[in-house]
């Protein structure tokens, strides 16, 4: 925009029918000088609703020619059709403002706007661009700059034509041009807006969640990206998340372009490639946001959320709210090694005159024995989407004293809403704040917590909760932040111990996402046990590193009431995979007035599963052995960060899955045939960033250490397998890598004793119907695995099936997939990982309950 550039060979010449191929420009907008293309390719539907007629067509002065295809338009925008730039126009070195005026053509809809202004931002992060089309009568200086800032290097490099207006955006890293409004057919009515652009490629994801096949470049008609992640489950249902990405090339450069405050806007597809995007706008304007860079990404999840999280060195970001629930659990802010703003209440007291959309309040609640003390309570309520890192803190100090100090924190992790009663005790001597703070980075890059709002307690009259006592005296309910230790049960109210009764408690994990956004090496326990019913105010669970002898050698903060959770809770204790935990399950014994361990869990370490039952597998066939699996194992890390709730299916590596005992790994994979790394894993046509040598170095690098373990790998679909002999180059980098490894198919009748004996630990399964002549008789290459679809009138019955088919086809593997859709009621899930829970919690109980007769 520094010199802003007339659009020069983008619009054919003027006539009344004109060649795609002209690069002539000498056209101006208007009725008499409507300019129709012959390119139907280039043509931009004038009549998407009804039945168009050569009358009707005329009438709204666009083009008509009656076409051949049921879904090529014969009514459509002349190139001309529009707007042109006025005289006025200014420019400095952030902005460029044209006004515009209508053409001569005929209303589209209802009376067209005559005057717009339209405006190009450049925003103060050099990745983004903000375009704005909007009515002056109505938004007056809609876009304000600051002076003084830094701007950065800028990616973009901006052409207008004047007559009729054109805006053309060119992307300067990877010159390719990824916004031109050359096409025709801008419309600016009240209540309706409607502008086109052409596409740099017809990679494009977003429209429905999804990416249209190539074939939909035909005028199709798409709503946009999804329903918005709203914790609000109500507003799912309304509401869109209006923006779409662009790949660029094949070099994983892409862009996305959004619409802002435009919720209900649709899209058109057409087979130059171009995009149309049409919004029943009440506002009088249309704001469109484009980002670039190394993660557009991260720009566009930190300025749609207000949320600028800095990180560069990530590339795979998990952006989708849904996915951090657990999100910092046990970090203290400090830790993150960032500006914290000081907490200083004079000099912000105008925090407390504007307009917050945080509620906050701190108040005090009285407990009953054992406890007998007053507790700070805080809570927080809001109607926005709250950022990733957002906390609030209790600041208080004595009178004397100079500075405030914290004394509790909580990550808010996208809850809107909350009540915390914290162990801080009340003292009457001290002045207590709440305090609410959100990570934010400023134009010149300074990033750190800021303080949004604050609240402070009045200690002449604070506001009181009613008491938590059960009449008596006492509580009803173990406070939730006092470890067991430090709670005086000799005051508590006598409880006579049920008669025995098992609760048997397991733990499982999961991952656990940290500050980097991404998914860490670490996990996060969920503890859970049978028969809360049955317990005792009192009793709690505990994780512990050794075999638990002393109740209160459990690990820091690792430990849960039973009262307080139904059935199960969970922790963030960061542990290794090759250790083993326990679980403990404590209660309270009046008589011997002290806490008794009553159950005790091992959880397990699966990396060498194989190799601790050898005794007992060794004279056993492969196909008489259950063996864990997982669905899609490399679609751990996908290339399309957007589309990754839909698309990935693994939170863990191929490493980690075999250090947590997983044996069958089922693999999609596509051809590339651009790549110099050809195979590369996907989950249906969304691609991962698992190459096929990665994986096959990762499984011989596991087998060559751990010797007794036995691992299959499934080769199930295959994408853009189109010519011959991809196949066999697949099986040949498989043979390269692994057939020192590879156990012939004729294993298939023999113990697993013969498998450990010769050294054949690694299964290839490839469907037989794929593989050429080259490997059809190759005995290192089993055929396909057969699926059993189970009974699910009850789990017990999936071992049975499994066992009757092996009867009867005691030759073949066989696999049974994990999957009641019925559980769901018929809802449509919003991402893998909230079908997944579903399902995964039945396999942990299915498994709990066989675990004394599995080994």
């Amino acid at each position: 925009i520094n010199a802003p550039k007339t659009l020069a060979k983008i619009l054919p010449t003027t006539g009344t029918a004109v060649p795609s191929s002209s690069d002539i420009v000498t056209l101006v907008c208007g009725k008499e000088d409507m300019v129709c293309t012959d390119a139907v390719d280039d043509r931009i539907d004038c009549f998407p609703n009804g039945i168009a007629t050569q009358a009707a067509c005329v009438e709204r002065g666009c083009c008509w020619s009656v076409s051949k295809g049921l879904s090529v338009p014969s009514c459509y925008f002349p190139v001309n059709y529009g707007y042109r730039i006025q005289n006025n126009t200014s420019s400095t070195s952030q902005t460029f403002t044209a006004a515009l005026r209508r053409c001569s053509n005929p209303d589209y809809r209802s009376k067209g706007l005559i005057d717009i202004m339209a405006s190009v931002v450049y925003h103060h992060h050099p990745s983004m661009l903000q375009l704005k089309f909007y009515d002056p009568r109505h938004h007056q200086n809609p876009i304000t700059m600051q002076s003084n800032v830094s701007y950065g290097m800028r990616d973009f490099e901006i052409y207008f034509n004047q007559n009729p207006f054109a805006l053309k955006i060119l992307r300067k890293s990877t010159g390719i041009t990824i916004f031109d409004t050359s096409t025709g057919g801008f419309i600016f009515e009240n209540g309706l807006i409607q502008l086109s652009s052409k596409l740099g490629s017809k990679d494009i994801y977003g429209i429905e969640g999804d990416s249209p096949p190539r074939d939909a470049f035909s005028w199709h008609k798409w709503k946009t990206f999804s329903r918005k992640l709203d914790l609000n489950t109500e507003k799912r249902k309304q509401s869109n998340f209006p923006a779409y990405v662009v790949r660029e090339d094949n070099k994983n450069n892409y862009h996305i372009v959004a619409l802002q405050d435009n919720p209900t806007a649709k899209f058109t597809l057409q087979p130059k490639p171009s995009i149309t995007m049409t919004t029943n706008s009440k506002e009088s304007q249309l704001e469109l946001r484009i980002y670039v860079g190394d993660n557009p990404i991260l720009n566009f999840y930190s300025n749609y959320y207000n949320a600028s999280i800095k990180d560069h060195s990530n590339k795979n970001i998990h952006f989708i709210r849904t996915m951090k629930t657990r999100l910092l659990a046990n970090i203290k802010p400090a830790a993150l090694k960032v500006p914290v703003a000081k907490f200083q209440p004079t000099k912000l007291s105008h925090l407390t005159t504007q307009k917050s959309y945080m509620t906050l309040k701190i108040q005090l609640q009285r407990w009953a024995m054992p406890y007998n003390n007053t507790y700070v309570v805080i809570s927080w309520m809001t109607k926005i989407n709250l950022n990733a890192y957002d906390y609030i803190t209790i600041l208080c100090k004595e009178k004397e004293e100079l500075a405030y100090k914290s004394y509790y924190y909580k990550w808010l992790n996208m809850r809107q809403s909350d009540t915390i009663v914290t162990d801080l005790i009340y003292d009457k001597k001290r002045t207590y704040y709440i305090v609410y703070y959100t990570y934010s980075c400023n134009k010149a890059n300074a990033c750190g917590f800021i303080i949004k709002n604050f609240k402070l307690l009045d200690i002449d009259s604070p506001d009181v909760l009613s008491p938590e006592d059960d009449g008596y005296g006492f509580v009803r309910r173990p406070h939730p932040l006092i470890p067991p230790i430090k709670v005086n049960m000799a005051n508590s109210k006598r409880q006579y111990n049920v008669s025995r009764y098992h609760h048997n408690p397991y733990m499982t994990a999961s991952g656990l996402h940290t500050f980097n956004f991404g998914i860490d090496n670490s996990l996060t326990y969920d503890l859970k046990w049978y028969h809360g019913k049955k317990s005792l105010m009192w009793d709690y669970v505990a994780i512990y590193r050794h075999y638990p002898k002393n109740v209160s050698n459990y690990i820091d903060g690792q430990w849960c009431w039973v009262a307080n959770f139904n059935n199960s809770c969970n922790t963030a204790v960061e542990f290794e995979r090759d250790e083993h935990y326990y679980i403990a399950y404590i209660t309270y014994d009046y008589k011997k007035a002290r806490y008794l361990i009553s159950e005790t869990t091992k959880y397990h370490n699966f990396t060498a599963w194989m190799g601790k039952y050898r005794q007992f597998l060794k004279c056993l066939r492969i196909n008489d052995v259950i063996i864990p699996g997982t669905y899609c194992s490399s679609c751990y890390n996908m290339s399309a960060p957007m589309f990754t709730p839909w698309s990935q299916t693994q939170t863990e590596n191929i490493a980690n899955q075999l250090r947590d005992g997983i044996r069958y790994f089922d693999l999609s994979i596509k051809y590339l045939s651009w790549l110099q790394t050809k195979f590369w894993f996907s989950h249906n046509k969304y691609l991962t960033n698992i190459s096929l040598a990665s994986l096959l170095t990762t499984i011989k690098t596991f087998t060559s250490k751990y010797v007794n373990e036995i691992v299959i790998l499934h080769f199930v679909d295959f994408y853009d397998f189109t010519k011959d002999g991809i196949h066999d180059d697949l099986l040949d980098i498989v043979f390269e890598q692994l057939q020192d490894y590879l156990a012939p198919n004729t294993y298939i009748g023999k113990m697993l004793g013969s498998f450990w004996k010769d050294n054949k630990r690694i299964i290839v399964v490839y469907d037989q119907k794929s593989r050429s002549s080259k490997y059809q008789s190759n005995d290192l290459v089993w055929d396909t695995v057969h699926s059993i679809k189970p009974n699910f009138e009850g789990e017990n019955k999936i071992s049975f099936q499994a066992r009757d088919f092996n009867r009867i086809n005691n030759k073949s593997l066989s696999v049974v997939p994990f999957i009641r859709l019925q559980q769901l009621g018929g809802q449509i899930p919003v991402s893998v990982q909230t079908l997944s829970n579903g399902i995964n919690s039945q396999i942990d109980n299915w498994l709990v309950a066989k675990r004394n007769r599995i080994p």
